[in-house]
């Protein structure tokens, strides 16, 4: 079934459970295929949507505080081979646009420094031990997910998660717009997917209107992602910049880096001010009437 709450759903807690298990499921399925690169950015993607849901019922699940550091953890295994990947990705965007006014074979020359980075990288460990060490904990993750208890139900079990994470998003976009540096535009990038997440979830409590609201999270969501490994890239080469060859065409990628990064500053703000348009109290008692309407419309719960 879709990641969301469904019309058939006994109850909160039931919902949960299954989601839990679907999710942790198709991780699993991701692994034992055997496509590594396809499986770590599967798996991650799922241990995110399984933290945005226990993120959802947290006031109400005692086993919160467990299960999300399982799948934090589980997440963190595989964490050095995307972030070796995304060094290579941001490279070659940013040589892709400054075009043929920079030397290309300066450029080249920092791109083979990367590639080298990245293979010593994958030379001290075997990504196909760590997938092993991520389905293990997955397995058992699995296990106890079908043992969940949530100790409240309907809009009460759901109501106060979502408006704690979307108070967060709130606080979170503030300090980042009011002392502006990346690390905290990746924490509010964080409540924004979380928040995303969220919306998917409860999508069938009115689709049209959570699916574009959906949108705009995602469309944020990327934009800050970009954002931060940008930042991440400008991080590291800037560390070590000598090693890189080329002064000028470290520089060169530097400053294009720090140039996209303002401008992904500017251009999220719009879209942050869509989301953020009603406070969290009043987020969160609009969705609980449409929860209530949702509850008695059993026809078009689907």
């Amino acid at each position: 079934m879709a990641y969301r709450i469904a019309g058939d759903d006994r109850s909160v807690e039931q919902a949960v459970r299954r989601i839990a298990r679907e999710q942790i499921g198709k991780a699993i399925r991701s692994i034992d295929r055997r496509d590594q690169a396809h499986a770590v950015h599967d798996v991650r993607r799922r241990c995110k949507k399984l933290r945005a849901l226990v993120r959802m019922v947290r006031p109400a699940f005692p086993g919160y505080a467990r299960e999300n550091a399982a799948f934090r953890d589980i997440a963190r295994i595989i964490s050095g081979s995307r972030d070796a990947r995304v060094m290579l990705a941001t490279h070659d965007l940013l040589a892709a646009e400054l075009g043929k006014g920079h030397d290309r074979r300066a450029l080249g020359a920092v791109r083979r420094r990367l590639t080298l980075q990245r293979k010593a990288e994958a030379a001290l460990a075997d990504p196909s031990a760590f997938l092993d060490l991520c389905r293990a904990q997955l397995v058992e993750a699995r296990e106890r997910a079908q043992a969940w208890e949530v100790s409240a139900d309907g809009w009460a079990a759901i109501g106060p998660g979502v408006a704690r994470t979307f108070d967060r998003l709130h606080r979170d976009w503030c300090r980042a717009n009011t002392a502006p540096d990346a690390e905290a535009y990746h924490m509010a990038r964080k409540q924004v997917k979380y928040h995303g997440f969220h919306t998917r979830l409860l999508s069938p409590l009115w689709p049209e209107a959570m699916t574009v609201r959906l949108e705009v999270a995602e469309q944020l969501g990327e934009m800050l992602g970009l954002h931060h490994d940008l930042w991440v890239f400008e991080s590291r080469l800037a560390a070590d910049a000598q090693s890189f060859g080329n002064a000028s065409a470290v520089d060169a990628l530097l400053s294009l880096a720090r140039l996209k990064r303002a401008g992904i500053e500017d251009a999220s703000r719009v879209l942050a001010d869509r989301l953020r348009s009603e406070t969290p109290p009043a987020l969160a008692e609009r969705w609980g009437a449409l929860w209530a309407g949702w509850q008695c419309e059993p026809i078009s719960r689907s």
